[in-house]
């Protein structure tokens, strides 16, 4: 099973291993922070139920870069730079496609967009979203049989 969790870890290691002196921080940030930073937020946009042990998983990921100064070449880099980050090669048929890599597993990411807010609108911030299906066993709410017998009986 894949959680959001996991999905947040895997982000925050691909921030990491490609700016590792940037600090990456959640939504409960909200002042106090460092520049260049990256701010990752994740959200579950839809939960629908595949089959009885499926559920398809529908998340946006919004990454809002802080620059130390505001430069819109340092801003399209960072654009270029975290798509090369989600591209990769498609092993079954070695296609290049956008996907981020978690527990063991390639999820594609789709609507790869960015944009700018804040009050001089000069924030960066990349959005993306990701679907894929996931494996949800429910257990059984029942006692299971302890103990059988049998007796075998052979007859001609």
């Amino acid at each position: 099973m894949t959680t959001m969790i996991d999905i947040k870890k895997a982000i925050n290691s691909l921030l990491k291993m490609k700016y590792p002196t940037y600090k990456r921080y959640g939504i409960e940030v909200t002042e106090g922070y460092e520049r260049p930073s990256f701010f990752v937020d994740l959200r579950l946009d839809g939960r629908n139920d595949a089959t009885a042990n499926i559920e398809k998983k529908d998340c946006s990921c919004t990454i809002t870069y802080f620059a130390r100064k505001i430069d819109d070449i340092d801003n399209l880099t960072k654009v270029e730079e975290i798509q090369q980050l989600l591209s990769g090669k498609d092993s079954r048929n070695r296609k290049k496609r956008m996907c981020l890599y978690v527990n063991d597993r390639y999820i594609p990411v789709t609507k790869y967009h960015f944009g700018y807010t804040g009050e001089k609108n000069n924030i960066l911030q990349i959005g993306f979203t990701i679907s894929y299906f996931d494996f949800c066993q429910e257990e059984e709410d029942r006692q299971l049989m302890q103990e059988m017998k049998m007796k075998e009986r052979l007859e001609r």
